[in-house]
């Protein structure tokens, strides 16, 4: 994750592609995120859902696990 370097979600145009690459690089949080939640390691889980959304924060499957967690 540290060599991750993508555009800030406000410095992006979201009416053009850009927004496709900021769900990409939050792809491998939020599947880590999910592969925490089926160990049962929901803290961890928690942690990486939230990474996911600093890189994206228009991802709903994301907010919706994220909210699942919150309910448990």
């Amino acid at each position: 994750m540290e060599r991750y370097h993508p555009p800030s979600s406000r410095s992006i145009n979201a009416e053009s592609f850009e927004s496709e690459i900021l769900a990409l690089y939050a792809q491998p949080a939020s599947r880590i995120g999910h592969e925490c939640e089926r160990g049962g390691w929901k803290k961890e889980a928690r942690a990486w859902y939230q990474r996911a959304l600093a890189l994206d924060p228009d991802l709903p499957h994301v907010r919706q696990a994220l909210a699942g967690l919150d309910r448990e």
